[in-house]
């Protein structure tokens, strides 16, 4: 008679604990590279934008006519809500 040094359900329950384990540091790894990456695509644009400045300035928000738009009020005004 064979001896066996795992029950089979110890066995799957091993395996089912093992796989689990798997997917959690696959997930956090996974997680991290994406914190990283998203820190180092900000800092490559305030770079880029802050070398660029100079070449091509910023420029003015424009209506439809291209003239500038005043820049009064801009923060919490919504134009279809307040009415400008």
């Amino acid at each position: 008679m064979a001896t066996t040094l795992l029950s089979p359900h110890l066995a799957i329950f091993v395996c089912v604990a093992l796989v689990t384990a798997l997917i959690a540091l696959i997930a956090q790894t996974i997680y991290r590279l994406m914190c990283m990456a998203y820190a180092i695509s900000l800092v490559i644009s305030l770079v880029i934008t802050l070398l660029t400045q100079r070449i091509d300035p910023p420029k003015p928000f424009t209506d439809i006519d291209g003239k500038p738009l005043p820049v009064k009020n801009w923060i919490g005004s919504w134009n279809a809500v307040d009415g400008g």
